[in-house]
C-alpha cells in the first residue's frame, strides 16, 4: 500500500505588532497564504484580522490557522502583538489670566514620559510645566499632548480666558470752583473683571463711582484729594487728581485800642480769610490805604474828642465782604521837662536830674546807661565815655509828653606800662615802654632817685633790690589824668672758680672737676670737646682721643645764681693718645679637641703686645697661637702699649662644646596601613632631634608618635643637636615597611520577594579573599567566601565580614538585618484589572500583602465608591479584588467598576487579641489595627 505525506502549508507572518491601548480597532500584519482564520485574545474579525487594542496592555500571542484547499492540509502560526499602555494626559490651569504674568500650569499627566504643549496658537512648549505670558487679550485653547516612551498619546484641552491689567481713570465735573461747590464723580477706568475703590478727602467709597458731594469754603484755597484704585487679578492701578473750592472774602480787622490819646500811632491788625484780591482801608480822617496789611496810622486832635469811623473791603472773584469798627481819640494836656546837674565830665562821671515838667501823674527816666529811674528827681554815674541822651517820659494816664538832653563823658587817657623781663641781675639794663591813647606828657620815676621822659626808656641798676618804676600822663584837651606803676627786681651776680686733681692723663682721661664758686646754685659745664654740657656740682668727665698725638680740651664753667645771674671761668685739659688693642680669632668655637687657637693681631697706635690665655704666663709676639685640648672656654687676652706708656686691653673667647650622640628607639617598624610608630629618643646631651623618613616625614622627632599612611618601604636617618647648635647624625639600620589594608565590603539578597522571607544569599564584594570570617549576628558564622544564610526567629542582626590580605592585615565591614515580627501592610496604590474579560496575568487583581499573616487571627478587606458604599468584601486572605462590583440585585459579581479611584480599608485582629464588638462599614480607619488608603482602578 502507498501512502502519500503531503506537505504542510508554508505559514508566513512579517515583524510582529505592537499597538498602543487607545487606537481602537487594528488591522494585524497580512499573513501568508491568504485566506486563513484568526483566532485568540483581542481577535475581533477572524477572516480579517482586525484587533481590538482597547484590551488590557501586555503581550499577545493571537494564531493564524490555515488549511491548505488542495492536500487539505493544516498549519498553525503564532504572531506575537504587544499593546502598549496609553499616558492619560491631565493638567490644571486656571480659566482667567494676565496678559502680564506667567499663567499657572500644572501637569497631572500620569504615565508619561513626555509632553507637548500647544499654547492657543501663540507659543508652544515640551516643558513638563511651562512658564508662559500671554502677549495679548482674548480666548485660548490650550492643548496638551502626553507621551510615552512606546510612543503613544493621549490629548486634553482647556479654554483660558486672558486680560490685561487695568488702568485707572476718572473725571471731576467741575474739578474746581467757588464754595459752595457740588462735584459729579465719573469712572473712566479701563479694569475688566475689575473692582474699584475711591478716596474723597480721606472718605472711602467702594463701587462704580461716589455720589455727587458738596464742598465747602475753607479760610483759604482748599485742595480736595481725590484717588481711585482699580484692581483686577492682573494687578491694581491708582489715579490721583484733585477739586479745588475756591472762597469767598470773610473781612475781620481789630485795633490795638479803640479809645486812645491825641497823637496816638494806631496798629491796625487784618484778620480777613478767604483770599480777596483788592483789599481797601477808609481809615475815617480821610485818608486811606490799599492793601491786605496797612502801615501804623496816626490820630490826633486838638482840644475835642472824636471818634473816627474804620472801613475794610474785599472783593475777589467769588464775591465781596465788608468790616467797620470805631476808635475814639481824645486830646492831650501834659508836657515834659527836667534839668542836669553837668552837661560833661571825665568819666566815672557822676549826674543828677531834677524835674520841673507839668501836668503830670507819672515820670520816668531813661539815662542811656542801662539804668533806669521812676522818681522826679534821681541820680546815675557814667562809667564808660560817650555821649549819652537822657529822656524823660511823662504822662496824666491817658497822653503822654518826652524830652531829651545829651550828656557828654570825656575818656581817661589810658596808660599801659611794659617791661621786657621784670627781673634782672646788677649792671643789665631793664627796657620799659609805655602805651596811651592821648599822651599830653610822659613822665617816668625809677625809684632809685632817676627819672626819665617819653613812652619807652632803659635803665641799669648798680645794687641788687626791689624797685617800683612809675609811669604818668594828662590829656592835652580834657585835662583827664591817668597813672601806671610796676616793680621790678635785681638780682646780685655769683663768682666763679674751678678746682681740678690732674690735668694729664692717657685717653680715655677720667677728670673730676669741682665748682668752687660763691653765690652759685646752679653750673654749666661745657666740656670743650663738642660733648653734652654737665650740669653737675663736680663731674667726672671722660675725654677722649682717638688720634696719635697729645690733644688739649678747654673746660668752661658758667655759674649761676638761683635768680639766673652768672659768671664764667675756664681751665686747660690735656688728653694722651691711647693705643687700641684688638684682635680677632680664626674661629671662636669647635665641637671637637684638640683644636688650634689662631690669632691675629689688629691692634693700632701701638709698639709693645703682651699676650696670656686663662690668665697664664705672658707672651710677646705679634700674632701667636694656642691650642684649646679640652671641652671648656679659653679666654684669650692682649695687651697693646705705646711711646707715652699708654696701654689697652683686648679679650676674646674660645669655647670647646661637647657634642651630642645620636641614638633612637622606634616600634614597630613593620605593619598594616596606616602604621602608628612610637619613637624614644635615647641620644645623649641633645637638645633637640630631628626625624627624616624619606617622602613621609621631615622635621623634629614627634613626641606622640608617627601614622605613616603610605604603603612601601622607607629609608630614614636621625640628627641630633646639642644646645651649643653640634650635631651626630645616625642612619637607622632598618627600614619602615607598611603593608597596604584590604577593603571590606559585602551586599546580601533574600532568596524571595516575599515578605516573610528570612533566608539570604550573601556576596563577598571585598576586594581580597585571602581569608574570610563571617558571623551573622545570631551566634552562626562561616568561612566561604559567599554563603547562604537562614534566619529561625525574628530580631535585628548585625552581620558582619572580616577579610584578611597575606600580609595579614584585616578590615571589616557591618550591616544590619531586621527580621520583623509585626504586622506590616504593604497596598499598591494602582492595579489594571481584565478589560473586557482578557486578562494577561500582570496586576490584574487587587489585594494587601501583609508580612505576619500566621499572626491573624481574623481578617477582613473592604473596598468603598466614592459615596462611601461597598463594592467588594472578602474574610479571605487569599482572594482578590478583580474590579467587579456587586450591584444588589445579582447573585454574582458581574458589574464591572471603571476607571476610578476607590477607597479600601483592612481590618486585623490578631491571634490573642479581642475582636471588635461592632465592625464599621465607613471607609475611615476609626479603630485599633484598621489600615486605610485609596487605589486606582486603570483599565
Amino acid at each position: 500500500m502507498e501512502l502519500t505525506i503531503d506537505p504542510l502549508p508554508v505559514l508566513d507572518l512579517a515583524s510582529p505588532d505592537a499597538f498602543c491601548n487607545n487606537l481602537g480597532t487594528v488591522t494585524l500584519t497580512a499573513a501568508t497564504p491568504l485566506g486563513g482564520t484568526w483566532y485568540g485574545n483581542g481577535v475581533l474579525d477572524p477572516a480579517t484580522g482586525t484587533f481590538a487594542s482597547g484590551i488590557a496592555p501586555g503581550a499577545y500571542n493571537p494564531a493564524y490557522w490555515f488549511e491548505d484547499p488542495a492536500t487539505g492540509c493544516r498549519d498553525t502560526i503564532v504572531h506575537a502583538v504587544t499593546i502598549h499602555p496609553v499616558p492619560v494626559a491631565a493638567f490644571a490651569a486656571d480659566t482667567l489670566g494676565c496678559s502680564n504674568l506667567d499663567l499657572p500650569l500644572e501637569n497631572l499627566s500620569t504615565g508619561s514620559t513626555g509632553q507637548d504643549w500647544d499654547l492657543g496658537g501663540v507659543g508652544t512648549s515640551s516643558a513638563y510645566a511651562p512658564a508662559f505670558t500671554y502677549p495679548g487679550d482674548g480666548t485660548y485653547t490650550i492643548i496638551l499632548e502626553a507621551y510615552n516612551e512606546f510612543g503613544c498619546v493621549d490629548t486634553t484641552n482647556q479654554e483660558v480666558t486672558i486680560t490685561h491689567p487695568p488702568t485707572a481713570d476718572l473725571l471731576l465735573s467741575p474739578d474746581s470752583g467757588c464754595a459752595p461747590l457740588d462735584v459729579q464723580f465719573a469712572n473712566l477706568s479701563d479694569a475688566p473683571y475689575g473692582t474699584f475703590t475711591w478716596d474723597v478727602n480721606g472718605n472711602g467709597f467702594i463701587g462704580e463711582a461716589p455720589p455727587a458731594l458738596n464742598f465747602t469754603q475753607g479760610d483759604s484755597i482748599v485742595d480736595y484729594a481725590v484717588s481711585l484704585t482699580a484692581t483686577n487679578l492682573c494687578g491694581s492701578d491708582v489715579v490721583n487728581d484733585a477739586i479745588v473750592v475756591y472762597p469767598t472774602p470773610v473781612m475781620v480787622f481789630a485795633f490795638e485800642e479803640d479809645t486812645v490819646c491825641s497823637p496816638f500811632e494806631m496798629n491796625i491788625m487784618n484778620a480777613s480769610v478767604g483770599l480777596p484780591d483788592d483789599v481797601t482801608w477808609d481809615f475815617g480822617d480821610g485818608t486811606g490805604y490799599v492793601g491786605t496789611d496797612p502801615p501804623d496810622h496816626w490820630y490826633a486832635v486838638d482840644t475835642v474828642e472824636q471818634v473816627f469811623t474804620v472801613t475794610l473791603i474785599g472783593v475777589n472773584q467769588c464775591g465781596a465782604d465788608t468790616a467797620t469798627g470805631d476808635v475814639l481819640v481824645v486830646p492831650n494836656q501834659v508836657e515834659a521837662f527836667f534839668t542836669l546837674s553837668t552837661p560833661d565830665g571825665c568819666a566815672p562821671l557822676s549826674l543828677t536830674v531834677e524835674d520841673f515838667s507839668s501836668a503830670t501823674t507819672a515820670i520816668s527816666y531813661d539815662f542811656d546807661n542801662g539804668d533806669f529811674a521812676a522818681t522826679p528827681d534821681a541820680t546815675t554815674s557814667f562809667s564808660d565815655p560817650g555821649t549819652y541822651t537822657i529822656t524823660q517820659f511823662v504822662t496824666n494816664g491817658c497822653s503822654y509828653d518826652t524830652l531829651q538832653l545829651p550828656v557828654t563823658v570825656h575818656p581817661i587817657p589810658s596808660a599801659t606800662i611794659a617791661v621786657e623781663d621784670p627781673s634782672a641781675c646788677v649792671g643789665a639794663p631793664f627796657a620799659f615802654s609805655a602805651t596811651s591813647d592821648n599822651p599830653g606828657n610822659a613822665d617816668w620815676v625809677f625809684g632809685d632817685g632817676a627819672t626819665s621822659a617819653g613812652l619807652e626808656t632803659a635803665h641799669t641798676y648798680a645794687m641788687p633790690g626791689t624797685y617800683t618804676v612809675t609811669f604818668s600822663t594828662e590829656a592835652p584837651l580834657t585835662g583827664c589824668t591817668a597813672e601806671s606803676s610796676l616793680e621790678v627786681d635785681v638780682f646780685p651776680n655769683p663768682v666763679a672758680t674751678i678746682d681740678l686733681d690732674d690735668g694729664l692723663g692717657c685717653a680715655p682721661f677720667s677728670v673730676t672737676l669741682n665748682n668752687t664758686s660763691s653765690g652759685s646754685l646752679f653750673q654749666t659745664w661745657d666740656f670743650g670737646d663738642g660733648s653734652e654740657p654737665g650740669f653737675q656740682t663736680a663731674p667726672t668727665h671722660i675725654f677722649a682721643n682717638n688720634g696719635l698725638e697729645p690733644v688739649q680740651y678747654t673746660v668752661t664753667l658758667i655759674s649761676e645764681s638761683d635768680q639766673l645771674c652768672t659768671d664764667t671761668v675756664q681751665a686747660e685739659i690735656t688728653v694722651l693718645p691711647t693705643p687700641v688693642a684688638d684682635f680677632a680669632l680664626e674661629d671662636v668655637e669647635s665641637c671637637f679637641f684638640p683644636v688650634d687657637i689662631v690669632t691675629e693681631n689688629l691692634s693700632i697706635g701701638s709698639i709693645n703686645h703682651n699676650w696670656s690665655i686663662n690668665g697664664g704666663g705672658e707672651i710677646t709676639n705679634p700674632a701667636p697661637t694656642f691650642t684649646a685640648d679640652a671641652v671648656g672656654t679659653y679666654t684669650v687676652s692682649l695687651t697693646a702699649t705705646n711711646s707715652y706708656a699708654c696701654a689697652d686691653l683686648a679679650e676674646n673667647e674660645f669655647t670647646v662644646h661637647l657634642a651630642p650622640t645620636a641614638n633612637l628607639s622606634a616600634n614597630p617598624r613593620i605593619g598594616c596601613n596606616p602604621l602608628s610608630v612610637d619613637f624614644q629618643n635615647l641620644s645623649s646631651y641633645s637638645q633637640s632631634t630631628s626625624l627624616y623618613i624619606e617622602g613621609i616625614y621631615d622635621g623634629p622627632l614627634p613626641t606622640e608618635g608617627l601614622i605613616i599612611d603610605q604603603v612601601g618601604t622607607f629609608e630614614s636617618y636621625i640628627v641630633a643637636t646639642s644646645p651649643e647648635g653640634c650635631t651626630d647624625t645616625l642612619a637607622l639600620a632598618e627600614d619602615f615597611t607598611v603593608h597596604p589594608v584590604p577593603l571590606a565590603d559585602f551586599s546580601y539578597l533574600p532568596l524571595a520577594a516575599s515578605p516573610e522571607n528570612t533566608s539570604f544569599q550573601f556576596s563577598n564584594e571585598s576586594n581580597t579573599a585571602f581569608a574570610t570570617n563571617w558571623t551573622f549576628g545570631d551566634g552562626n558564622g562561616s568561612f566561604i567566601p559567599d554563603p547562604l544564610h537562614r534566619y529561625d526567629e525574628p530580631g535585628e542582626y548585625q552581620v558582619a565580614l572580616n577579610v584578611q590580605n597575606e600580609f595579614g592585615c584585616s578590615d571589616i565591614v557591618v550591616d544590619l538585618i531586621v527580621i520583623d515580627d509585626k504586622i506590616s501592610v504593604f497596598v499598591p496604590n494602582a492595579f489594571t484589572p481584565a478589560s473586557n474579560g482578557y486578562g494577561d496575568g500582570i496586576n490584574d487583581g487587587f489585594k494587601p500583602i501583609i508580612r505576619g499573616v500566621n499572626l491573624i487571627q481574623r481578617y477582613k478587606f473592604q473596598v468603598f465608591d466614592r459615596w462611601g458604599s461597598v463594592v467588594f468584601e472578602t474574610k479571605d486572605y487569599d482572594e482578590f479584588w478583580k474590579g467587579d462590583v456587586d450591584r444588589g440585585q445579582y447573585d454574582e459579581f458581574d458589574y464591572f467598576a471603571q476607571n476610578e479611584v476607590f477607597n479600601w480599608k483592612v481590618t486585623l485582629t490578631l491571634s490573642g487579641e479581642e475582636p471588635d464588638e461592632v465592625e464599621t462599614t465607613n471607609p475611615f480607619c476609626t479603630g485599633p489595627r484598621q489600615f486605610c488608603g485609596h487605589v486606582t482602578l486603570v483599565r
